[in-house]
C-alpha cells in the first residue's frame, strides 16, 4: 500500500506546464524575447546548470550519503538504477550546451575540444564502463550469496581487482569531465 495517494500536481504533465508558464511569464509574452540567441543562452545556461549541478550533488553529497548510510549491495543496487541515467542527463547536456553555443555563435577550438573529450568520457562511461562495472557488481553478489555460481577465491580476487580498475576508470572520467564543466564556467564569465 502506498503511504500516499498520488497527488493531481505530482505528474509530469503538471510538472511540464509549470515549466511553460514559467518560461512564458519570463518572457513576459513579447515575441522579441525569444531570439535565436535569447533562447540559445538560456538553453547553455540551463543544461550547463543541470551538468554542473548534478556533478556536483552526485560526486560530493548523494553519493558519500548513500555510501556511509546503506548497506553495501542496496548502496550498489541503487547505483546500477541511478548511473545509466546520470551519464545519459549528462551526455543530452553536453549535446544541448554544444548545440546551443554552435546557434549563438560562441563557439571557440577550446570549447570545443572540451566539449568533444566530455561527452566522449561521458559516452565510454554510460556505454562501455559503467554497463560493465554494474555486471562485475552484480557477478560478485551472485558469488557470495551462493546462489547458481559457487565462491572461488580466485575468481572472486580477479572480480575484485577489475572492479577497483573500471570504478577508478569510471572516477578519473568523471572528475575529467568536472573540471571540464568548471573552467567552462569560468570562461562564461570572461
Amino acid at each position: 500500500e502506498p503511504w500516499v495517494d498520488p497527488a493531481a500536481h505530482n505528474t509530469a504533465a503538471v510538472r511540464l506546464g509549470a515549466l511553460a508558464l514559467s518560461l512564458g511569464a519570463a518572457a513576459g509574452g513579447a515575441g522579441a524575447a525569444f531570439s535565436s540567441t535569447r533562447v540559445a543562452a538560456f538553453v547553455h545556461l540551463t543544461a550547463y546548470a543541470c551538468y554542473l549541478g548534478s556533478m556536483v550533488w552526485t560526486t560530493f553529497i548523494a553519493g558519500i550519503t548513500m555510501f556511509k548510510n546503506l548497506p553495501r549491495k542496496e548502496f550498489g543496487k541503487l547505483q546500477a538504477k541511478l548511473f545509466p541515467l546520470y551519464f545519459a542527463l549528462h551526455a543530452a547536456c553536453l549535446v544541448a550546451i554544444g548545440g546551443a553555443l554552435a546557434l549563438g555563435g560562441g563557439v571557440s577550438s577550446g570549447a570545443v575540444w572540451g566539449l568533444g573529450l566530455s561527452l566522449a568520457a561521458t559516452a565510454a562511461n554510460l556505454l562501455f564502463v559503467e554497463p560493465k562495472t554494474t555486471a562485475n557488481m552484480f557477478a560478485r553478489y551472485a558469488m557470495q550469496e551462493g546462489g547458481a555460481v559457487a565462491y572461488d577465491e580466485g575468481q572472486a580476487a580477479a572480480l575484485k581487482k577489475e572492479f577497483g580498475l573500471l570504478h577508478g576508470l569510471s572516477s578519473l572520467l568523471n572528475l575529467g569531465c568536472l573540471c571540464y564543466a568548471l573552467a567552462h564556467g569560468w570562461r562564461m564569465l570572461v
